[in-house]
């Protein structure tokens, strides 16, 4: 009876030691964004290992972290005196590993700021940041995106929505351009032009944005453009984007919608 008393119990502190090593896991960084006297935390949890990609739905999170983890980790430490000024206006980084008690501070693409050590690190970690605080700015919109396997006729006059989607499949940046939807009665059948989708978009350019979009498409193996100055893409992406560049119109549209394919 005492030995299974015994048993028993190493079992139960094996759980709970368990228990709170999972708990210290989750807690291993935060990552906040400070400016002026605003405080965001994008960021609490741990980093993923390279190998267990379902640790986090967001893909684009995921490879952030890992990114971010990486490149600070093998890092170099630079003098005082080469340390550039030039800093950006997203505000001020911070990083801060729980279980070593290193804390970060990014003010610029060139250098990070150790608070332990006092130390500076060459480590070029923005653009992760960055991607890590669009992935905290639109939470909703990732979700969307990972969970959905088709968009519904409310997702795609979902403006802001569409705007997003369009940016994470080309990088081609739309935020602040005035959009037209355009639906129309879907025939059955599956489209074969952009114009023939239940919804479908136009956005006015500029002869300055076309010729930039026409130098784009020598370095985009998948952008095509033919006689009559046409630039057009599809990719097969998760919901099937299809795009026309005029000299001053873009027209886009997603295949992948749940009334094409119920």
């Amino acid at each position: 009876m005492k030995n299974k008393r015994i048993c028993i119990l190493c079992i139960l502190l094996f759980l709970l030691q368990n228990i709170f090593a999972h708990d210290e896991r989750e807690m291993d960084i935060f990552i906040l964004l400070e400016n002026n006297s605003n405080s965001i935390l994008l960021y609490k949890g741990w980093i993923p290992k390279s190998h267990d990609e379902s640790a986090i739905l967001n893909k684009d999170l995921y490879n952030a972290l890992i990114s971010m983890d990486r490149k600070i980790k093998k890092s170099k430490p630079i003098s005082i005196n080469n340390v550039e000024k030039a800093c950006i206006i997203d505000g001020e980084y911070k990083v801060e590993y729980l279980l070593t008690g290193k804390k970060y501070e990014i003010q610029n693409n060139y250098w990070v700021y150790e608070s332990q050590s006092g130390k500076f690190y060459r480590c070029d970690i923005l653009n992760e940041l960055r991607t890590i605080y669009d992935c905290y700015n639109y939470s909703d919109f990732y979700s969307k995106y990972y969970l959905q396997d088709t968009l519904n006729i409310a997702d795609c006059k979902n403006i802001s929505f569409i705007k997003w989607l369009f940016t994470h499949e080309t990088d081609i940046q739309i935020k602040d351009k005035p959009i037209e939807v355009i639906e129309k009665q879907y025939s059955n059948g599956i489209p074969i032009r952009i114009q023939q989708l239940p919804c479908y978009y136009t956005i006015k350019i500029s002869n300055e944005e076309y010729n930039q979009y026409k130098k784009a498409c020598k370095k985009r193996s998948d952008w095509k453009i033919f006689k009559n100055g046409e630039i057009s893409f599809c990719l097969i992406t998760k919901f099937d984007l299809c795009c026309v560049i005029k000299e001053n119109e873009l027209i886009f549209g997603f295949g992948n919608m749940d009334i094409i394919h119920p």
